[in-house]
Formats: C-alpha cells, sequence, structure tokens
C-alpha cells in the first residue's frame, strides 16, 4: 500500500510540523498472535478458550478482509477443535476449572465458567457449532453459584485471592453481562 502527504508552510514560518498517526486495525494483534496461542504450553482452560476468542477474532477479520477460503476453513476447524476440547472439559456440575480433573477444586470456577461462557457465546455468534448443553449447563451452573443477594463472590473465583465488595461487584457484572448475551 502506498499512501502519500503534502505539508504546506507560509515562506515566513521558519519550520513546519507534521505529525504522522498510523494506526491498525484491532485484529492484527490477534493475527500475529494467533500461532503462539495455538501452542499454549499447558492446554488448560483459561488457555484454550483464550486462544478460541482469538481465533474468533481472526475469523471475524478474514470474513471481513477477504481472507483465502482455504484458510478460513482451517480456521473454523481449529474454532470447532477448541469448542470440543472445551466441552470435555466441563465438569458434571457445568462449570469449568483450571484443569478438568483438579481434586484441589472439586467444582466450578465462576469465573472461569463465565469465561468459558463468553467464548462459547462468541463462537456460535461466528458459526461455529456449540452445543447448546454446555451452554445451559454453564448457564445453570452460574446462576446456582449467586449469593442470598444474587451476586456472585470473587472468593476463589480467581487465581488471586480477591473478596472484596469491589472484586464481587464487577465479577457479578462481568456474570451478568455473559449471562445476558
Amino acid at each position: 500500500m502506498a499512501w502519500q502527504a503534502t505539508v504546506r508552510r507560509e515562506e515566513t514560518d521558519a519550520y513546519a510540523t507534521a505529525l504522522l498517526s498510523v494506526s491498525f486495525p484491532n485484529r492484527i494483534p490477534a493475527l500475529q498472535g494467533m500461532e503462539t496461542m495455538r501452542v499454549y504450553p499447558h492446554g488448560c482452560t483459561e488457555q484454550v478458550t483464550s486462544a478460541a476468542l482469538t481465533g474468533v477474532a481472526v475469523l471475524e477479520w478474514g470474513l471481513a478482509n477477504g481472507m483465502p477460503g482455504p484458510r478460513i476453513a482451517e480456521l473454523r476447524g481449529t474454532l470447532a477443535a477448541a469448542v470440543a476440547r472445551l466441552v470435555a472439559m466441563q465438569r458434571p456440575d457445568g462449570g469449568w476449572g483450571w484443569f478438568r480433573s483438579d481434586p484441589s477444586a472439586p467444582s466450578g470456577n465462576v469465573y472461569l465458567t463465565a469465561y468459558v461462557l463468553h467464548a462459547l457465546t462468541e463462537l456460535r455468534e461466528a458459526d461455529v457449532f456449540v452445543p447448546d448443553g454446555a451452554l445451559q449447563a454453564a448457564s445453570k451452573h452460574l446462576l446456582a453459584a449467586r449469593n442470598p443477594q444474587g451476586l456472585w463472590s470473587g472468593k476463589g473465583a480467581f487465581f488471586w485471592e480477591a473478596s472484596n465488595e469491589a472484586s464481587d461487584l464487577a465479577l457479578s457484572a462481568e456474570i451478568f453481562r455473559v449471562l445476558v448475551a
């Protein structure tokens, strides 16, 4: 892509200033990070989910910008595999933990469950098949995890310990957003 700019100045001006600002679409970093995200080392729920969300961003960009059909098909296959992996990692209670089998956390983590539900919703909106049962079980898990005030607690929800009114309200707002999407 070529571009041209003309800077005009008056003869009496001692100098002229030109400001050039270049920005890339939000999807460019996703394109650059896609391969790295496909080979995350642990394969935990968060990494699979993050890679899937990156893949959705790349797919949306590719569809809007003429990405070749074979690359779109490959990307859809990768996203379908991510859905299969996430569904296989879903726990019997409908939630997700860092790993499918984690004796230190026998039930699903509300933060991770909301994150995965967000990703699965994005995947479905991108026309990637997501089983209804996985979405319904995750929603039920989240709704069952509310406290008596109808909100969610951050205690035990994050890999760092955060449990105060601000973190509870922030987590609750995010979960509400995911549930109504």
